[in-house]
C-alpha cells in the first residue's frame, strides 16, 4: 500500500508506565517461555483434519438416523394418508432425536471435543442445531397425532387428550416437548435480552429434563427400534455416550479436580477502577493441562455466589500452585466478587478453548486487545514461544491511567522483545476502531504490524471491536485460518 504512515505519524504510540496504572503481577511470574512451539503448514492441515472429522461424524450420525427409516422400508410403507402421517412421525422422530443428541454433546464441554473445535464453535453448533431439532420433534408430535386421528373414530381434540393423558410414556414425552418449547423460546434474541444470565441458564437446564422425559417412549413405542437389535443398541449407545460426557465433564471432573487440589481464593486485588485480579491457590494445578489463552468457568462456594458460574480467562501462565484471572465488574455476580474472602473454595470447570498456541501456525503473532480483552493476550504474550520481534501487541483502552494490566504487558514485552503499542482514547463510534486519525484502519494496522498478513492474529475485546478488527483483516486479505477469536458470551 503506497504512502503508508510511519509509526511516528500515528497519534497513539508506545507509552511509559504510569504510577497510577494497573497493579503488576510479581516479577517472578513475568519471564521468557522455555518451550518450543510447533508451527507450519503441516500443523494447519492436521488441525483442519481433526475438525473435519468432528463435523463429518456429526453429519454421519444425522444421515444414519434417516437411512434407518429408509432401510426399514419407510417410503414404501406409505399407501394411504394414515400411513403417510405414520411414516412422517417416524422419520422426524429419528432425525430430530439424532440432532438433539448432537446438540447436547456440543454443550457437554467434553475436553476431547473442545480441544479440537473450541468452546465458541461448540456453542455455535449447539445453537444452530437447537431449532431444527425442536421443529422436527414438534413435527413428530403433530404427525403422530394426525396418524392417530386417521386410524380412530374420535375427533382430533379427543384423540389429542387420549394421547397426552393416557399412556404414561406419552405423558412424559408431552411434558418433554413443552419443556423443549420453553428452552427454544428463551433462546430468541429478545427473550435473552430480557433474562439475566442466571435466569437463562436455569431455563436451559430444562433441556436435559426434556430429553430424559422423552427417552421411555422412544424405546417402548418406537417401531423402528422394537425387534431391530442394531438400531436399538445404536440408540442405547448414543444416549449413554452423550450422558456420560455430560456427567463426566460438567459434574464429576470439575468436582474431583477442584476438591482434590484444594482450589481456594488466595487473594483479590484491584487491577483498575472497574477490574480486579483473582488469584486461586491449590496443589498440582499444572496437571489440569491449562494453556495460556484458555479460560475456566468458576463457581465460588459461598452463600452469595454458589448458584452462579462465570467464564474467566487466564491472565498469566499457570503455575503448579496458582491460577490468575483478571475480571471486569459487569453487574450480576461480578459486582460481589471483589468481596469474596480469602480461603473460599472454588469449583473449576475447564480449561476450555482453542485460543491458544495449539492454533498457531506462523512464527509471527499479532495480539489485538481492547479493555479487559487484554487479559488472555497478557497471558499469551507471557507464555507463547518467541524470538525478539516475533510478537506485536496492540492494546486499545480509554486511557493509560485506567488500563487493566498495562504495566504487566509492557514489562512482559520489554523482557521478551515484543513490539508493544498502546492506543488510548475514548471508544470510537465514528471513525476507525484503532484510533481517531486521518489514516484508514488498514494503513494504521500495517504501520503498527507490517507483517500482519503473514502472522497469526489473536483478537479479544468487545464483540463489536472484534468484528471491526476482523473486517479490517479481511480487507487486508489475511487468510481466515490465521485469525483467531473466541467469544465467551451466552
Amino acid at each position: 500500500m503506497a504512502n503508508q504512515p510511519s509509526l511516528t505519524s500515528i497519534p497513539a504510540t508506545r507509552v511509559e508506565p504510569t504510577p497510577s496504572g494497573s497493579i503488576p503481577f510479581p516479577d517472578s511470574l513475568i519471564s521468557r517461555p522455555s518451550h518450543i512451539a510447533h508451527i507450519g503448514p503441516k500443523k494447519l492441515v492436521e488441525l483442519q483434519r481433526k475438525r473435519d472429522a468432528v463435523y463429518g461424524g456429526a453429519f454421519l450420525v444425522s444421515l444414519y438416523s434417516g437411512l434407518m427409516w429408509i432401510v426399514d422400508g419407510g417410503p414404501w410403507n406409505i399407501v394411504s394418508i394414515a400411513t403417510a402421517w405414520e411414516e412422517l412421525s417416524k422419520v422426524t422422530s429419528l432425525v430430530g432425536t439424532a440432532l438433539l443428541l448432537l446438540m447436547l454433546l456440543f454443550t457437554s464441554r467434553a475436553a476431547w471435543l473442545d480441544q479440537i473445535i473450541g468452546h465458541d464453535r461448540m456453542t455455535g453448533a449447539h445453537k444452530r442445531l437447537g431449532k431444527p431439532a425442536f421443529y422436527l420433534i414438534a413435527a413428530h408430535f403433530f404427525a403422530s397425532w394426525m396418524a392417530s386421528v386417521s386410524y380412530s373414530n374420535q375427533s382430533a381434540w379427543a384423540e389429542l387428550v387420549s394421547l397426552t393423558t393416557g399412556i404414561s410414556d406419552l405423558v412424559l414425552a408431552t411434558i418433554g416437548i413443552v419443556l423443549m418449547a420453553a428452552v427454544v423460546a428463551t433462546s430468541i434474541r429478545l427473550s435473552r435480552k430480557a433474562l439475566s444470565y442466571e435466569g437463562w441458564h436455569l431455563v436451559h437446564l430444562l433441556s436435559y429434563f426434556s430429553i430424559a422425559f422423552s427417552i421411555p417412549h422412544i424405546f417402548s413405542m418406537g417401531s423402528d427400534l422394537v425387534g431391530q437389535p442394531i438400531h436399538y443398541w445404536s440408540w442405547v449407545f448414543g444416549f449413554v455416550f452423550v450422558g456420560v460426557n455430560i456427567l463426566m465433564y460438567r459434574i464429576a471432573l470439575p468436582l474431583i479436580n477442584s476438591l482434590s487440589r484444594g482450589i481456594r481464593v488466595k487473594s483479590i486485588t484491584p487491577a483498575s477502577s472497574d477490574s480486579f485480579t483473582i488469584t486461586l491457590s491449590g496443589s498440582n494445578i499444572e496437571s489440569l493441562g491449562a494453556h495460556v489463552g484458555q479460560f475456566f468457568v468458576l463457581r465460588f462456594l459461598n452463600k452469595h455466589l454458589w448458584k452462579e458460574a462465570h467464564p474467566f480467562s487466564l491472565a498469566a501462565v499457570p503455575t503448579d500452585r496458582t491460577l490468575k484471572f483478571t475480571v471486569a465488574v459487569r453487574g450480576d455476580g461480578t459486582s460481589y466478587l471483589p468481596h469474596v474472602p480469602a480461603g473460599t473454595r472454588v469449583i473449576l470447570e475447564g480449561p476450555y478453548g482453542v485460543f491458544t498456541e495449539e492454533s498457531r501456525t506462523k512464527q509471527d503473532v499479532v495480539l489485538i486487545g481492547a479493555g479487559v480483552g487484554i487479559v488472555p493476550l497478557r497471558a499469551i504474550a507471557q507464555g507463547f514461544a518467541s524470538q525478539p520481534g516475533d510478537i506485536t501487541v496492540i492494546y486499545r483502552n480509554r486511557d493509560a491511567d485506567d488500563a487493566p494490566l498495562l504495566d504487566d504487558i509492557k514489562t512482559i514485552s520489554e523482557i521478551n522483545g515484543h513490539r508493544f503499542h498502546f492506543l488510548p482514547g475514548s471508544r470510537v463510534r465514528k471513525g476507525t476502531w484503532l484510533t481517531r486519525s486521518r489514516h484508514s484502519d488498514e494503513e494504521t494496522l500495517l504501520a503498527l504490524a507490517p507483517h500482519v498478513r503473514k502472522a497469526d492474529v489473536y483478537i479479544c475485546g468487545p464483540i463489536s471491536f472484534m468484528e471491526a478488527a476482523q473486517d479490517t483483516l479481511r480487507r487486508l486479505r489475511v487468510p481466515a485460518h490465521q485469525i483467531h477469536v473466541e467469544e465467551y458470551a451466552w
